[in-house]
């Protein structure tokens, strides 16, 4: 999958349509997680190169590698350091007498076998892409997909969701006049939902709104995830929709609420001296900045003092996208493409920091 490196490239990714991301989404070889009852007495056996698990009278079933016999480890809580240190002769018996106190497992198999065991309690509602990607489309007809990918290792889906083809811009929320506060080029952003679920039932599902500001064109993708609708209120079957219906709501409501949070901040003004150096402190403080790019971030607000919250919010991401070691360096470049740009090439520079 092509990764933007840049806004400028992320614009210029086509959108993907819900057919698209059921081809990305497909659970591949076959995986499947089932929940099975153990006898009184499971075994671990070898066979040649291979390992297979005999759970009870009617079910053994191989070990595709050696990361699913650290998942039996796991289980039973017993390190994977002492599996791989431990003559086997020794060890076996100890993971093997632990299942035995074990009702249930949940194996999760492909068409080799066994690629992990996990405790029931650990499963979460299993959700088919399908099926999110219906209930997606119900909500936001006109949606269409920036990313989707299946992650092998733990199972999980991680889907992001444009709800509009078209990106906004912060200058929709100020009024009349306050266009002249933004940097040149405007503040254009994308809104949409991430959204995270198991085909399995491995990982607990989530939903939360998804917000990429393209507040620097030629450079930084200021990406944020806010709130969370997840791990908590889900259920099965109709609950478990309902649940999502509502996340996706509810993410919907909090995009608006943020981008009214930055128009409001650009009418916020910064009073002059000792209250506005305490402000940006306050937003190192909020940022955990390293040190170094505090010390960026206070020199940067002494060549440049930010006149409002939105421009010390701007200097922030400036300074933690665009950071050199040389700040002089730095500083000298973006008057140097400020410089250069002519009001019809504006557009070619970075509007945050003038860097072409």
């Amino acid at each position: 999958m092509v990764q933007p490196h840049n806004a400028r490239q992320l614009m210029e990714l086509p959108l993907l349509s819900g057919e698209d991301m059921l081809q990305a989404l497909a659970v591949p070889g076959n995986l499947s997680a089932q929940a099975i009852t153990l006898g009184r007495k499971p075994r671990i056996e070898r066979d040649g190169e291979t390992w297979a698990v005999k759970l009870n009278n009617d079910t053994t079933l191989a070990l595709k590698d050696r990361a699913a016999l650290d998942s039996l480890a796991d289980l039973v809580s017993i390190p994977k350091s002492l599996i791989r240190t431990t003559p086997e002769r020794l060890v076996i018996p100890l993971v093997e007498y632990h299942l035995g106190q074990m009702e249930k497992v949940v194996a999760i198999t492909d068409d080799l076998g066994i690629i992990q065991v996990e405790h029931p309690k650990d499963l979460k509602p299993a959700m088919k892409a399908e099926d999110v990607l219906a209930h997606i489309a119900e909500r936001f007809p006109q949606v269409l997909y920036q990313r989707g990918e299946a992650n092998q290792k733990d199972h999980r889906v991680d889907l992001l969701a444009i709800t509009h083809d078209q990106p906004h811009k912060l200058e929709d929320f100020l009024a009349q006049g306050g266009h002249h506060s933004l940097p040149d080029g405007g503040d254009p952003f994308r809104a949409g939902i991430h959204v995270r679920f198991s085909p399995l039932g491995i990982v607990p599902p989530m939903v939360e709104p998804y917000l990429v500001r393209l507040i620097c064109t030629n450079g930084a993708i200021h990406q944020e995830f806010i709130t969370e609708w997840g791990g908590r209120g889900f259920g099965e079957g109709d609950e478990l929709w309902q649940w999502f219906r509502d996340g996706m709501n509810q993410a919907a409501d909090s995009i608006d609420t943020v981008m009214h949070q930055y128009a409001h901040m650009v009418g916020e003004a910064l009073p002059e001296g000792q209250e506005r150096l305490l402000a940006v402190e306050g937003m190192i403080r909020a940022a955990r900045l390293p040190r170094a790019m505090a010390t960026a971030l206070r020199d940067q607000a002494i060549i440049d003092p930010p006149r409002t919250m939105y421009g010390a919010w701007n200097l922030l991401t400036r300074v933690a996208t665009h950071h050199s070691a040389d700040l002089n360096e730095q500083v000298r470049r973006m008057s140097t493409a400020g410089n250069l740009a002519q009001p019809a090439q504006h557009h070619q520079f970075c509007p945050t920091c003038g860097r072409g």
